[in-house]
């Protein structure tokens, strides 16, 4: 995104915030001052994000249509960066829904896990944005993947999370966050049916690729020794 041939991802925060109190026409000085309240409350943007709600309301009450009117446009952005384009109807196949992902995660500037929550039709049911950031760096709880599977009563689900550096090419830390989320989910009778890589032009299967195999060989052996 740009503003007058600028792009936005090279602002600096304040300079993104002195942007939007110009939109209220506020000169200058009352832009600087505004600037100034915002990170003497909440001194960065990791600070707002875990300010508590009465913290937040103090900071809204020192002028309200301006502040609530940030407030807005913050919520607006992370509605935003939760939407994400809903593959519909019935799975049929790894390359089709594979190629449905590239097209759909195409441009993405961030790492984001999305979750597809399937009924025993392989129906798709429900879509969700799990996480957006380095799947490294800044670890999602498993259980925010079990706890939106179990609300949506799905029989399995299927994983998608994109490369920004355009390559499709599986990690360690891929492959062992796809293992570990199909050992918890099977604690709860959910299959995993695949985990996608989505790279710039092309994606990774982690079915196709075998990932899952010993996990599935050692499932099918513990049915077979329970049915004995």
């Amino acid at each position: 995104m740009q503003i007058n041939n600028i792009s936005t991802s090279q602002l600096q925060d304040h300079e993104l915030l002195q942007w939007y109190f110009k939109s209220y026409q506020l000169t200058a000085t009352k832009q600087n001052y505004e600037i100034k309240v915002f990170f003497d409350n909440f001194i960065s943007l990791e600070g707002f994000k875990h300010a508590s709600l009465d913290c937040i309301k103090d900071y809204v009450n020192g002028d309200v249509q301006v502040r609530q009117g940030l407030l807005a446009a913050i919520e607006f952005g992370q509605r935003v960066a939760r939407a994400m384009p809903k593959i519909q109807g019935r799975v049929l196949g790894s390359q089709s829904f594979g190629n449905e992902l590239v097209t759909s995660m195409r441009g993405l500037e961030q790492e984001q896990l999305w979750l597809y929550s399937l009924d025993t039709r392989h129906q798709i049911v429900a879509t969700d944005v799990i996480h957006i950031g380095s799947l490294r760096t800044c670890p999602f709880h498993i259980r925010d993947v079990l706890r939106r599977a179990l609300k949506y009563n799905a029989q399995s689900i299927i994983l998608a999370h994109n490369h920004p550096s355009g390559q499709a090419e599986p990690s360690e830390n891929d492959l062992r966050l796809s293992k570990e989320i199909a050992k918890a989910a099977d604690l709860f009778e959910i299959a995993v049916l695949d985990s996608f890589i989505v790279g710039a032009d092309d994606y990774t299967s982690l079915r196709e690729e075998g990932a899952f195999s010993v996990f599935d060989e050692l499932k099918e052996l513990e049915t077979n020794m329970k049915m004995k």
